[in-house]
């Protein structure tokens, strides 16, 4: 793992951890954004390190995005397309193929610099933040209101485990995103990640993470290879 200095005067975003593809020649990429809220509240667990992994050992370039604390809309959206530009030069990055991904906090920046840049080719999100209980000079525009603007493939999971009133009002406002997105034609697939609530009673937290861990990067790496594989087989 390569940490490559991001130089951007954010104070909340330094550098990119980028792990590179096994193989020699161009390969996609995954860029993690994980980011932390403002203010700070509680986000998917998600053993992001793990998962990168694993998809790297399925023939991908990967990369992580970590703040050290909350930041602006604006600040993340720069510092991601940052990460990318970065990125796209290494050589062996398909800087075609580039997919941006998050959990919570992070999924919310990773869908609006989705919207707003040239350089996303796929978007994945887990549980991420569609709706913004407040707007701020932080966070002037809520998310699904820049939907129309998407143009990348995205896949939208979400934790099969959540509290009950965090999966409630998370449903809630999936709900409202497919519709959103369905109405302005946008594509998405969505699925449920991990095991349920009662499985988490029975098997503990490390089992729980190891099946969240492998749920995504069996979905993720299917979503990517859908939308990117070769339709010759090349």
């Amino acid at each position: 793992m390569e940490s490559i200095a991001l130089e951007t005067g954010s104070e909340a975003f330094g550098s990119v951890s980028f792990w590179p593809a096994p193989s020699q020649s161009k390969a996609p990429l995954v860029l993690w954004i994980a980011a932390k809220d403002l203010p700070e509240s509680a986000d998917p667990a998600v053993q992001v390190d793990a998962v990168l992994e694993g998809l790297q050992a399925k023939g991908m370039a990967c990369a992580k995005l970590e703040s050290s604390q909350g930041c602006p809309d604006r600040e993340g959206i720069a510092c991601i397309e940052a990460a990318l530009s970065l990125l796209a030069e290494k050589p062996h990055v398909d800087g075609e193929q580039m997919c941006i991904a998050g959990a919570g906090r992070g999924g919310t920046l990773a869908f609006l610099t989705a919207c707003t840049s040239m350089q996303v080719g796929a978007l994945a999100l887990l549980d991420a933040r569609w709706v913004y209980t407040e707007l701020s000079a932080e966070r002037p525009v809520q998310p699904l209101e820049m939907a129309l603007n998407l143009s990348a493939p995205t896949l939208i999971l979400s934790s099969a485990d959540a509290p009950n009133e965090t999966a409630k009002q998370r449903a809630e406002e999936l709900s409202q995103a497919r519709r959103v997105l369905s109405q302005f034609a946008r594509p998405f697939d969505s699925f449920e990640v991990g095991p349920g609530p009662r499985s988490v009673a029975e098997t503990g937290e490390a089992e729980r993470q190891a099946a969240m861990t492998d749920d995504i990067i069996q979905q993720l790496a299917a979503f990517l290879d859908r939308e990117w594989c070769d339709p010759d087989g090349a």
